[in-house]
């Protein structure tokens, strides 16, 4: 059963990736909110304010949070965050991307952000 929902999920996510060309420019013209809560463990990233939203998981500890209709990221939540950022190169490098904006081009992002979440699903 649950491998048979595993093609679905892969196919959200590159729907997400597809929703989320313009990227770069909705996160360089919305604030960007970072917050960790230490008793969670759990780092919240939000861009712009509040908004109705679905979960998506990319594995088992990094979910993205998405426009239900539009498919348009608007936050990311990493749970076990201390111990995860040591484990998960791409998980520092999307972080890097996100919080210093670090590439040559705006044209370049959703590119890097698609390759980063693609290194992160398993299998």
């Amino acid at each position: 059963m649950i491998a048979n929902l595993k093609p679905l999920h892969e196919e959200m996510l590159r729907r997400i990736i597809r929703a989320n060309t313009d990227l770069h420019e909705r996160v360089a013209s919305l604030p960007v909110r970072m917050v960790y809560e230490a008793d969670d463990d759990v780092l919240y990233i939000d861009f712009g304010d509040p908004q109705p939203s679905a979960t998506e998981s990319v594995e088992n500890s990094l979910y993205l949070r998405v426009h239900p209709e539009t498919l348009k990221l608007h936050g990311i939540e990493v749970h076990h965050f201390s111990r995860r950022l040591p484990e998960s190169p791409p998980l520092r490098a999307l972080l890097s991307l996100i919080v210093h904006m670090a590439v040559p081009s705006a044209e370049e992002l959703p590119g890097l952000v698609a390759q980063r979440i693609h290194e992160l699903l398993p299998g």
